[in-house]
C-alpha cells in the first residue's frame, strides 16, 4: 500500500514498442554501407521515454555481435546538463570518450600511437588543450596556446583534432594502432542526453562541438531532446542575428528525425501491470486510469505516488473518516488532468454533482441536459466542463459516484497532502484573463503572445520558453516565477512584481518594467535592450551577462546587483552614483563617457572597477570571426570549391541575406586573394513588419551594412535606404510634428476627439508631400499608407503610419502613433553590371540577387586595413602567421 515508484529509464522498453524502435535504429548503424558522419534526433515531449529508448538502443549495441553486413561499434554516453557549468562543452564531450576508452583498457594503446614529431604526448591532456583552442574566440588564451610547438607543426588547429579522432577511432573502435580506419569497418555512436535541459547558452555550445565531429567519418550522433524546445533555446542565444532560425539551424545537422509516438493504451496498461507491479487492487480501474490521464510514463508514476501517498493518509486517520478505492482513484485522476475544475469544486460542490449526473446519462439525453445546461444562469461559465472528454470519462465510468456524504473526504485529503507532491500541469487547459489566478501554473512553451494578464497571480508559475510578445503582465505577480528563455518582447510589465523570478536568457527587449520589482531577481545573459527600468528596483539582482543596451535606468535601485559581463552602453539615465551601489562591474561594457568619470576621478566607485577588465564601448568598428593559419591556403583549403564565408551569423555588420566568401585554390596564394576569388552576395529578403498592427512583410536587402529596399519586386537594381520600421508608440498633440530621419517630419494638423479622426501631414526640409486623414483603432482607415511615383516605378510605397487612439488631455488633443515605416525616396541607388564598389564589380544582378567580384589582387599584409567597399576593411594582425577577420566603420 505504501509503494513508491522511481521514474527509471532503463528497463521500461519491453512495454512500450522500444524494443522494436531500438532494433530499426541499430541496424541503420550496424550497416556498413551507411556512410557517417551521421546524427539522429529522438525528438518527444518532457517524460515521452527518449532516454529509455536511448539506452535500450545502446545495449543493443553494446552486445551486437560481427556478420558480413555489419561493422563494430563503440558507444559513449553524454550526459550534456551535468556539465552546464563547463567552460568548454568539446572538451567535455572529448574527455568523456577518453574516459571511456580507458574504462575499456583502451587508452594505453592511445598513447603508444599518438607522436608528435619523434615525442609520445599525453593524449588526454593535447585533446583538452585542442578544445580550449577551439572554443577560445580571440583573447590572448589563444594566443599562449598557439606559441606551443607541436600545434605550430600542424596546418592547422582543426586537422590537428580531425587527426587525433582518426587515431581516436581507430584504437577505440577498431581496438589496432596499425593500418587505415574507415567507417566501413567501425563507428563510435555518441548519445547525447537531456540536451533540452541545459541553457540556451550551452545547449549551443554543444550543438557547435557536434558540427566540429560533422567533418569526421566515423562519428555517429544520438540526441534525445525536445526539438521544439532546443530550437525556441538556439533562437534565443542568437536572438540578435536578422533572419537567423533555431529550426534551420537544427535541420542542417539533423539526417534523421525519430518522433517518438503517443503511447497506446494496451501500453501503459501493461507499463502500470508488469513494470511497475502495482497493486492488484488497480486492475478494475485500469481502463479509467489509462483513458484519464495522457500517454506519458513520466505522469504515470506521479499519479500513482500521489494516489498512494492519499492512500496513507487515509489510512492514518481511518478513525475519522473512511474512503472508497474507485473514488480516490476518480478524485486524484481529476486532480491531475483538470485541476481548474477541482478547484472550482473546492467552492462549488454542486458543479461536481450536476455535471457527474449529466456524464451517466446516454448520449441523446446528455446533449439535451449539456444545451439546457448552458442556458442556465450563473453555469455558462462551467459549460466546457460537460464537453470535456476527460472528465465525462471518469465521471461516467464505474458504479461508485461523489455524494454531499462522501466529497469532503477527499477534498481533504488532496488539501494535505504534502506541496512537493507536484502535478504534471502540461496538459491543462488555463483560463488567460486579467487577474487570473495561475499561481504554479505550468505554463511552458505557452502561446500568450498579446495576453491580456493585468494583474493576473502568476506565482511560481513555471513559464519556460513561452512566447509573451506584447502581453499586458501590468501589476502581475510573477514572484518567483520561471520564466527562463520566455519570449517578452515589447511585453507590459509595469508594476509588475518579478522578485527571485527565474528570467535567464529570456528576451525582454523594447519591454515595459517601469516600476518594476525585480529583487533578487536572476536575469543572467538576458536580452534587455532597450527596456525601460526606470523606477524599477533590481536590488541583489543577477544581471551578470546581460545586455542592457539602450535601456533607460532612470533612478533604478542598483544596489548589490551584479553586472560582471553586461553590456551597458548607450543607456539612459544611468549615473556614477547608480553604480557606486552595485556588487561588481567587472569586464562590463560601458560608454566611454561614464568610464571616464569612474576611473579618472576620486569617486569610491573606482575602486571598484577594473579599467583593463571593463570594456568600454567602441565608436571605430564592428569586428567579425578571427581566422588564423599560416596563411590563406591553410585557412580555407586547396581546392577552388574550398571557401570561408562571412555572414549575419558571425558578423554583426551585415543584416540580411548578405555573405562575403573567400574562395580557396587557385583564387589565393600566400596571403593574396586572386582576381575573382573575394564574392560578394546579396539577396531580396522578405521581412515581417515591425509593427503589429499590419501583419504583414516587405521586400528588403542589405547593402555593405546598410538596409534598402528594391523599388522592383524581385530585380535589385533600383534601391533606396530604409529610414524607419519600429511598432514604438509616439504621442503628438494637435500642430506638433514627430520627426524622422532625413528630415522628414509627420505633423499632426488637427485633430477631432469625438471622432476619432487626425488630420495627419508629411513633409520633407519644410516641403509638403502628402497628407490623410486617418480614423484611429480602424483595421483598414487607421493605417495610412502613402504611395508615389520613384525612379520611373509606379506606385511605390513609402510610408506607413498607423493611429492607435486619440484622447483629449487637460490641454491639447492628442493622438497616439504605434507603427512607423518609412523609405528614403528621394535618394534612390541604381546598380548596373560592372557598377563598382571599392574593389568589388557587380557581376550579375539576377532574380533576387547581386553577385560582385573583386578585379584585382587583395594582399593581406602585416599589420594593415584593407579596403574592400563602402567601409568594409579586412583587419590583418601584426604577426607572421596570417591573423584576420572582416570589419565595418560605423556609420
Amino acid at each position: 500500500m505504501s509503494k513508491v515508484y522511481r521514474d527509471s529509464p532503463i528497463g521500461n522498453a519491453s512495454h512500450f514498442n522500444f524494443e522494436n524502435y531500438a532494433d530499426s535504429l541499430s541496424k541503420i548503424i550496424l550497416n556498413k554501407d551507411n556512410k557517417t558522419p551521421f546524427t539522429v534526433a529522438i525528438n518527444g515531449k518532457w517524460g515521452s521515454g527518449k532516454t529509455t529508448l536511448m539506452r535500450t538502443l545502446k545495449n543493443k549495441l553494446d552486445e551486437s555481435t560481427l556478420d558480413k553486413q555489419t561493422r563494430k561499434v563503440k558507444t559513449v554516453w553524454f550526459d550534456a546538463w551535468k556539465y552546464s557549468e563547463c567552460d568548454s562543452m568539446l572538451a567535455a564531450l572529448i574527455r568523456e570518450i577518453l574516459e571511456e576508452m580507458e574504462r575499456k583498457g583502451l587508452l594505453d594503446k592511445l598513447k603508444s600511437k599518438v607522436l608528435v614529431g619523434s615525442e609520445k604526448i599525453d593524449v588526454l591532456k593535447q585533446m583538452s588543450d585542442l578544445a580550449k583552442i577551439l572554443t577560445l574566440g580571440n583573447g590572448p588564451e589563444l594566443e599562449k596556446w598557439t606559441r606551443k610547438t607541436e600545434y605550430q607543426n600542424k596546418l592547422s588547429f582543426f586537422d590537428l583534432f580531425q587527426d587525433y579522432m582518426k587515431t581516436i577511432l581507430q584504437t577505440f573502435v577498431l581496438e589496432k594502432t596499425e593500418g587505415k580506419y574507415t567507417d566501413n569497418d567501425g563507428v563510435m555512436v555518441i548519445f547525447i542526453d537531456d540536451l533540452d535541459r541545459c541553457s540556451p547558452k550551452n545547449i549551443a555550445s554543444v550543438l557547435e562541438s557536434i558540427n566540429l565531429f560533422l567533418d569526421q567519418e566515423g562519428c555517429f550522433f544520438i540526441i534525445g531532446t525536445d526539438i521544439s524546445m532546443i530550437a525556441k533555446a538556439i533562437d534565443a542565444q542568437y536572438n540578435g542575428i536578422k533572419d537567423f532560425s533555431g529550426v534551420d539551424y537544427i535541420k542542417k545537422m539533423i539526417q534523421l528525425n525519430f518522433d517518438l509516438p503517443l503511447l497506446k493504451d494496451d501500453h501503459i496498461r501493461s507499463f502500470i501491470k508488469d513494470e511497475l507491479k502495482a497493486d492488484s487492487e488497480l486492475d478494475p480501474y485500469l481502463d479509467i486510469i489509462v483513458k484519464g490521464l495522457k500517454g506519458n510514463q513520466r505522469e504515470i508514476i506521479r499519479f500513482l505516488n500521489s494516489l498512494n501517498l492519499m492512500r496513507i493518509l487515509g489510512e492514518s486517520l481511518k478513525g475519522e473518516l473512511g474512503y472508497e478505492e474507485e473514488l480516490l482513484i476518480k478524485w486524484n485522476i481529476l486532480c491531475f488532468s483538470s485541476p481548474k475544475f477541482t478547484d472550482e469544486i473546492k467552492g462549488n460542490q454542486k458543479i461536481l454533482f450536476e455535471i457527474q449526473n449529466i456524464a451517466r446519462m446516454d448520449d441523446e439525453k446528455r446533449d439535451e441536459a449539456i444545451s439546457n445546461f448552458k442556458k442556465e444562469e450563473g453555469k455558462e461559465e462551467y459549460y466546457d466542463y460537460c464537453k470535456n472528454e476527460k472528465i465525462v470519462h471518469v465521471l461516467s465510468s464505474g458504479e461508485e459516484q461523489f455524494e454531499e456524504t462522501n466529497i469532503g473526504t477527499y477534498l481533504f485529503l488532496s488539501s494535505i497532502a504534502p506541496k512537493e507532491i507536484e502535478l504534471d500541469t502540461s496538459s491543462h487547459e488555463y483560463e488567460i484573463k486579467p487577474r487570473a489566478d495561475l499561481r504554479g501554473a505550468d505554463l511552458r512553451e505557452a502561446d500568450l503572445r498579446g495576453a491580456d494578464l493585468k494583474e493576473a497571480d502568476l506565482r511560481g508559475a513555471d513559464l519556460r520558453v513561452a512566447d509573451l510578445r506584447e502581453a499586458n503582465l501590468k501589476g502581475a505577480n510573477l514572484r518567483g516565477a520561471d520564466l527562463r528563455v520566455a519570449d517578452l518582447r515589447k511585453a507590459s510589465l509595469i508594476d509588475a512584481d518579478l522578485r527571485e523570478a527565474k528570467l535567464r536568457d529570456a528576451n525582454l527587449k523594447g519591454a515595459g518594467l517601469l516600476n518594476a520589482d525585480l529583487r533578487e531577481a536572476d536575469l543572467l545573459d538576458a536580452g534587455m535592450n532597450e527596456v525601460d527600468l526606470a523606477w524599477a528596483n533590481l536590488k541583489g539582482a543577477n544581471l551578470t551577462g546581460a545586455s542592457l543596451i539602450g535601456a533607460d535606468l532612470l533612478e533604478v535601485d542598483l544596489t548589490g546587483t551584479d553586472l560582471t559581463g553586461s553590456n551597458l552602453r548607450g543607456v539612459r539615465n544611468l549615473f556614477v552614483e547608480q553604480l557606486s551601489k552595485v556588487k561588481s562591474l567587472s569586464k562590463a561594457k560601458l560608454d566611454n563617457e561614464i568610464l571616464t568619470n569612474i576611473v579618472n576621478t576620486k569617486h569610491p566607485l573606482a575602486a571598484k572597477v577594473n579599467p583593463i577588465d571593463t570594456v568600454a564601448a567602441s565608436t571605430a568598428s564592428v569586428r567579425g570571426r578571427l581566422y588564423a593559419g599560416t596563411d590563406l591556403n591553410n585557412i580555407i583549403g586547396s581546392d577552388d570549391n574550398d571557401f570561408i564565408e562571412m555572414n549575419a551569423t558571425n558578423f554583426d555588420g551585415f543584416v540580411f541575406g548578405e555573405k562575403l566568401k573567400v574562395y580557396g585554390g587557385s583564387f589565393i596564394n600566400d596571403r593574396n586573394i586572386m582576381k575573382g576569388g573575394l564574392a560578394y552576395e546579396t539577396q531580396i529578403k522578405q521581412i515581417d513588419f515591425e509593427s503589429g498592427a499590419w501583419g504583414d512583410s516587405y521586400n528588403a536587402m542589405g547593402l555593405f551594412g546598410d538596409k534598402y529596399i528594391p523599388l522592383k519586386k524581385n530585380t535589385p537594381d533600383k534601391l533606396t535606404k530604409l529610414l524607419l520600421d519600429n511598432g514604438d508608440k509616439y504621442t503628438l498633440r494637435v500642430g506638433s510634428a514627430l520627426e524622422l530621419p532625413n528630415g522628414y517630419e509627420l505633423t499632426a494638423k488637427q485633430i477631432d476627439v469625438s471622432g476619432d479622426k487626425v488630420w495627419m501631414e508629411l513633409s520633407r526640409n519644410g516641403e509638403f508631400i502628402d497628407d490623410r486623414v486617418i480614423i484611429a483603432g480602424d483595421k483598414t482607415r487607421g493605417t495610412w499608407i502613402f504611395n508615389t511615383n520613384v525612379a520611373d516605378e509606379i506606385g511605390v510605397e513609402v510610408m506607413r503610419v498607423h493611429v492607435t487612439n486619440i484622447f483629449q488631455g487637460q490641454v491639447d488633443s492628442l493622438v497616439v502613433v504605434e507603427g512607423l515605416w518609412l523609405i528614403d525616396y528621394k535618394d534612390v541607388l541604381e546598380i548596373e553590371i560592372g557598377n563598382k564598389f571599392g574593389k568589388l564589380e557587380v557581376e550579375s544582378i539576377g532574380s533576387n540577387v547581386i553577385v560582385m567580384k573583386n578585379t584585382c589582387t587583395v594582399t593581406l599584409s602585416k599589420d594593415n586595413t584593407v579596403d574592400i567597399a563602402e567601409g568594409m576593411k579586412f583587419k590583418v594582425a601584426d604577426s607572421n602567421n596570417l591573423k584576420f577577420n572582416l570589419i565595418r566603420d560605423k556609420h
